[in-house]
């Protein structure tokens, strides 16, 4: 059975942009949210390094006041048998499924405080969602096991 400790998380990369076709008279914020996520196992560490990334609006949308990239890396301590097949599986899966599942509020909160300190829009806040099945169903998760020297 996998065991997994969530140990700390770092902002890798953010922008911010200003749609300037945006209608400020507009009542509505239509901005688009394109997640995915990398899962990285590192053999012989008992450590995973999970990224999980967004793109943000679209400036084709004149209700789209920005558009904006986000990257943040979570880093994880994971314990499973890995001479165990079956246990390793059921390892990925674990860790893709929970490891983005933890991620994803520092993420939305990331983003959140980064459209609020613009002062000109209303703060940007992206609703509770199922973030795994929506990447899932996007097929936008990879899971890899790395060597512990690469």
């Amino acid at each position: 059975m996998a065991n997994l400790k969530f140990k700390n998380y770092f902002i890798d990369t953010f922008s911010f942009r200003e749609n300037t076709d945006f209608d400020i008279e507009s009542k509505s914020m239509d901005v688009d949210f394109e997640p995915k996520a990398e899962v990285n196992i590192v053999e012989d560490a008992s450590m995973a390094l999970v990224t999980l990334s967004c793109n943000l609006g679209n400036v084709k949308k004149i209700d789209c006041p920005f558009t904006g990239d986000v990257t943040i890396t979570g880093i994880f301590e994971v314990e499973f048998d890995k001479n165990d097949g079956d246990d390793t599986k059921l390892a990925n899966d674990f860790l893709s499924q929970n490891t983005i599942t933890m991620l994803f509020p520092y993420l939305r909160s990331f983003i959140a405080d980064m459209t609020l300190r613009t002062n000109k829009f209303p703060t940007f806040i992206l609703p509770p969602i199922n973030v795994v099945d929506m990447i899932k169903d996007k097929d936008k998760v990879t899971v890899r096991n790395i060597k512990k020297g690469l």
